[in-house]
């Protein structure tokens, strides 16, 4: 017995709060870890400590940013049984910079045109619903990683990730995780995040 504006709602569920220490969260994020690591979306083996990085004669220009999760619960108008966690790993475009001070905005010049949003997707559907036509929606599994964001034409784009994704391998003491190797370690972006 819901409006029709109030259907489909993802909650946005903040990362450091006590909900998002959860089983649902936390199996959210890893699934989208898994994901990652999976289609080899950056290079764990070729990690850089940013300070090296920045320093580096071999690299003369390189983006930076950060990966970062959001984390919603899809579904919250239903009941809890049939809510559904949701993880996405992020490209924090708004915090990009270069090594040799190149400005944001002048690294974007590319893109002409802003993609549809989710809200204008579900006001179409809802339109459609109410002149009484079927309106579908078609998204592309995981359509972000399968863009090569990274060629021999482009600059390279390398980005942080959060310590709790780091693999034990940037440690001195493995497993322990208590002496990195790096500080602020950045590896090589492959493919394009959602940022």
């Amino acid at each position: 017995n819901m409006p029709l504006w109030c259907a489909m709602v993802t909650r946005i569920v903040k990362p450091k709060s006590q909900e998002a220490q959860c089983e649902g969260a936390r199996k959210a994020i890893e699934a989208e870890l898994a994901k990652m690591r999976k289609r080899k979306v950056w290079d764990v083996d070729d990690v850089y400590s940013l300070p090296d990085l920045l320093r580096s004669p071999h690299i003369s220009e390189a983006m930076l940013g950060r990966a970062f999760q959001i984390l919603g619960v899809k579904g919250e108008e239903l009941d809890e049984s049939e809510q559904v966690w949701k993880g996405r790993i992020v490209f924090q475009g708004s915090n990009v910079r270069t090594k040799t001070g190149t400005p944001a905005r002048d690294l974007y010049e590319e893109i002409s045109n802003a993609p549809a949003s989710f809200a204008a997707a579900r006001a179409a559907l809802g339109v459609a619903a109410l002149q009484g036509f079927k309106g579908t929606l078609r998204d592309a599994e995981s359509a972000y990683l399968q863009a090569l964001f990274d060629a021999p034409t482009r600059t390279p784009t390398f980005v942080e990730l959060p310590e709790e994704w780091w693999p034990d391998s940037w440690y001195h003491d493995g497993e322990a995780r208590s002496n990195p190797k790096c500080r602020r370690p950045c590896v090589r972006l492959w493919m394009a995040l959602y940022g």
